[in-house]
C-alpha cells in the first residue's frame, strides 16, 4: 500500500548546484526498529533515496517494511510499504527511490519502492526525517528481525 503526498513540499530553491551526499545509520541491533533519518539543525534536504538489507528472523509470521516521509518531523506525507509479507528466515535488499511513480517492484531478493511524488522530490526541513519501520501483521513477527545500515542519498543546503 502506497499513499502519495498530498502537496508538493519542494521550494522553489535551486538544488541543481549542490552536490549529492551518502550518509549511512549506525547497523541496527536485531529486533530494534525502527531506523530514523533526522535532518540536523539548521539544513534542509533533498532526499533522493536509501538503500539496506532486511532479514527476517527465524520466528514464524509474517511481516511488511514500512517507509515514512515526513518532512517536519511529526506529519507524514507520503508512506510507502511493502505489499510482499516477508516471512521467517528472508534476506530482502531494499532500494527505496523519489520518483513521480509510486509502488513495489520485486526481483529475486530485491525490492524496488517508488515514493510517488508529484514534483520528483522531497525536501525535509531542519528536523524533518525519514523513518524506516517493520511491522508485524501476525502477533509473533518481527522478534529479532534486523535491518542493516540505511545508505541515504540526498543534497544539503542551508535554512
Amino acid at each position: 500500500m502506497v499513499v502519495p503526498v498530498s502537496k508538493d513540499v519542494t521550494t522553489a530553491f535551486n538544488w541543481d548546484s549542490l552536490p549529492v551526499k551518502i550518509g549511512a545509520t549506525v547497523d541496527g541491533i536485531a529486533g530494534a526498529q525502527p531506523t530514523v533519518i533526522t535532518v540536523p539543525a539548521g539544513k534542509r534536504w533533498l532526499f533522493l533515496g536509501a538503500s539496506f538489507t532486511f532479514v527476517t528472523s527465524a520466528v514464524g509470521g509474517n511481516r511488511i517494511l514500512n517507509v515514512y516521509v515526513r518532512p517536519d518531523g511529526a506529519n507524514s506525507e507520503c508512506i510507502v510499504a511493502s505489499t510482499t509479507a516477508h516471512i521467517a528466515s528472508l534476506t530482502r535488499n531494499y532500494y527505496v527511490i523519489v520518483s513521480k511513480t509510486y509502488g513495489e517492484t520485486l526481483s529475486g531478493i530485491n525490492y524496488l519502492l517508488g515514493l510517488g511524488v508529484a514534483s520528483g522530490a522531497v525536501e525535509l526541513m531542519p528536523g524533518g526525517n525519514v523513518l524506516f519501520d517493520v511491522a508485524a501483521i501476525d502477533a509473533t513477527a518481527g522478534t529479532g528481525d534486523n535491518a542493516s545500515a540505511v545508505s541515504y542519498y540526498y543534497k544539503e543546503a542551508p535554512v
